[in-house]
């Protein structure tokens, strides 16, 4: 009798913990839950198999005469009912037909492996090992890749009891997963794309032990892929964290010394009085000879200029944002890079609104000198805070290609350009 699929957490397991939210108490992550859904559905699995094993045995030993070994395979050229191959390369290789029942000793060897990388995923899953930690956990993703790599080894070994149908419905996924994750010209790739014909019909069965190792493939690509996107999106967290405190600096010492950074702009020659001759970010005011008293001083630098600059800066800033999420991919993965990168364009757009108008004050861009309005320095804090697309569109970029490169259900093959492999 094979081993059934129990999974038990036995001394690892930790009573329900308020910093814990993998362990319940309705504040599981998604993650979580998807992989303990995938941990019923491959227990299942694994279960139906063996049921169905062992009722073809006696039928699978005496049908032709044939005895099961423990090893070997009766693998013929063809089979009745099943497409040639397209592809002289894939013509080679042997079509299947019905898989032989496994033995006993080799059925239970599959459950038994199967069962321990369930119960590692499962404890990944419940935060138990590895043990979450409310920030840490997030940060690293230790607990995300340790439950999906188990699931994903777990489903590459079930797959070596598969019968020819169960290979036959299983093509496509791997297939679709092998178009996304793994470089064109990966020759894993130009086999597992060759098992389908026109209209993405299964024109080749392949061999289980052949789609365990595709599935394995695959899976592994996609565990790399999504491991890169986790880093990418810490490197801009961490890049959201540098910007904002450089901003804080540069708003902290203009306010406590308005003359270290000064944005306003006066005419030359200045006007008459009473025109305001000199136009600040908070105010415009007479230029010092045109001062009425000594101690009124409208025509200078105030404690609020960079602030206000930098606050425009920040609305150009999320002005860009939503041109930015309109054409970001949505995906199902735990690592969202959209967020991260939405935080980043709001301390660079006001930083870019403060750098900008220290550039035209300084006649720096030629045309953009002639500022004599307050309405004007805001309205170029605005955008200048809006242009910061031009800097951060390399990582909007850089976002989409790591998303594309992950194997989800939000986006259909068609949109998905065929990876290269990179130097």
């Amino acid at each position: 009798m094979a081993a059934t699929i129990d999974l038990p957490l036995g001394a690892n397991a930790e009573k329900p913990s308020f910093w814990n939210p993998l362990q319940g108490g309705g504040r599981s992550k998604a993650w979580a839950e998807d992989a303990k859904a995938k941990i019923s559905y491959f227990k299942f699995k694994l279960e139906t198999i063996r049921t169905r094993n062992a009722a073809e045995r006696p039928t699978s030993e005496a049908s032709e005469g044939r005895v099961a070994t423990t090893g070997g395979s009766d693998w013929p050229a063809s089979a009745p009912g099943i497409a040639q191959p397209i592809d002289a390369d894939i013509a080679s290789t042997a079509t299947a037909t019905d898989r032989r029942t496994p033995s006993p000793a080799e059925l239970d060897v599959t459950c038994h492996l199967v069962n321990e990388l369930l119960s590692r995923a499962a404890a990944a899953a419940a935060g138990i090992s590895p043990r979450y930690r409310p920030f840490w956990g997030w940060w690293s993703g230790a607990g995300i890749e340790a439950a999906y790599r188990n699931l994903h080894y777990a489903e590459a070994s079930i797959a070596r009891l598969y019968n020819k149908e169960e290979v036959r419905a299983e093509t496509p996924e791997v297939v679709r997963r092998a178009r996304v994750s793994l470089a064109e010209d990966d020759p894993n790739r130009r086999f597992t794309v060759g098992l389908l014909g026109p209209g993405d019909s299964v024109i080749k069965i392949c061999k289980p032990e052949e789609l365990s190792a595709l599935i394995s493939l695959g899976h592994e690509a996609s565990d790399r892929n999504r491991a890169k996107l986790r880093t990418f999106r810490n490197v801009v967290l961490v890049g959201s964290i540098i910007m904002s405190v450089l901003l804080a600096v540069l708003v902290g010492l203009a306010a406590r010394w308005p003359d270290l950074i000064p944005l306003c702009f006066t005419q030359d020659p200045p006007p008459a009085s009473p025109t305001p001759a000199v136009a600040c970010p908070t105010a415009a005011g007479a230029s010092p000879a045109q001062q009425p008293l000594p101690g009124l001083q409208l025509g200078r630098p105030q404690a609020w200029d960079v602030f206000i600059v930098a606050l425009l800066g920040l609305v150009g800033g999320a002005l860009s944002v939503a041109v930015f999420i309109r054409g970001m991919y949505s995906n199902t993965t735990p690592y969202n890079v959209a967020v991260p990168l939405s935080l980043l364009k709001l301390p660079v757009g006001a930083i870019s609104a403060i750098v900008g108008m220290i550039l035209v004050a300084g006649d720096f861009v030629p045309g953009f000198s002639a500022i004599d309005k307050q309405a004007q320095i805001l309205a170029y804090a605005v955008v200048f805070g809006f242009s910061q697309q031009l800097f951060t569109k390399t990582l909007d970029r850089r976002a989409e290609n790591l998303i594309a490169d992950l194997p989800t259900a939000s986006k259909p093959d068609a949109a998905t350009p065929p990876r290269q492999s990179s130097a």
